[in-house]
């Protein structure tokens, strides 16, 4: 839902909605290895609306969460490096 939206708060608000449902699954398992790559992803999807939206800190700050993450993905790390760079 989140890339097929135009408008980038609205993009940032099906973003954020799935963080929240995420959480809500696997609350005690957000961690796991399982799940862990889906979290990366979201927290990149997120990271990227915020940048969308100006607010580059945020984005940063959303973008770091995956850094504790295991098996983030070479696409995390590289989103990441390239914000630390900015």
């Amino acid at each position: 839902m989140t890339d097929s939206q135009d408008d980038p708060d609205d993009e940032f608000t099906w973003d954020e909605r799935a963080l929240d449902a995420a959480a809500e699954v696997t609350p005690l398992n957000s961690d796991s290895p399982a799940v862990a790559p889906l979290r990366a992803s979201l927290d990149v999807n997120t990271a990227g609306a915020l940048d969308k939206l100006g607010r580059l800190e945020d984005a940063r700050r959303q973008l770091a969460a995956v850094e504790t993450l295991p098996g983030a993905g070479t696409r995390a790390r590289r989103v990441l490096e390239s914000t630390h760079s900015a």
